[in-house]
């Protein structure tokens, strides 16, 4: 019964509009990105590969040795999980943008 009062609830036809939606995905997303940078910051120091770079690069390259590179998984759940949250999960274009971000984040992983 509350589900079929949706659309007539006055506060809640803000949702169906485009630009509040984005707005709010795009702050969820800075929200879930620093959150989870944070926690997982020093796990991730501790335990990842470290970057090998040629010494016949730049200088300043030398100086980045040491440095985790696990940025990419905390970019796919900070843009993966606001999709799913704020997204019109009945449009099939974001079901394939997601599941081909999903694709290759998997396949960037696993080797």
């Amino acid at each position: 019964m509350a589900l079929a009062q949706f659309p007539y609830f006055r506060p809640f036809r803000i949702f169906r509009y485009l630009t509040f939606r984005t707005a709010f995905a795009t702050l969820t997303a800075l929200l879930i990105g620093l959150v989870v940078r944070s926690v997982c910051d020093p796990e991730v120091a501790r335990v990842s590969d470290r970057p090998v770079y040629p010494r016949r690069g730049s200088t300043s390259h030398q100086k980045k040795a040491g440095t985790p590179t696990m940025g990419g998984v905390w970019i796919a759940i900070s843009v993966l999980l606001p999709t799913l949250l704020w997204a019109d999960l009945s449009d099939p274009l974001i079901w394939m943008v997601t599941l081909s971000m999903l694709a290759f984040r998997y396949d960037r992983f696993r080797g």
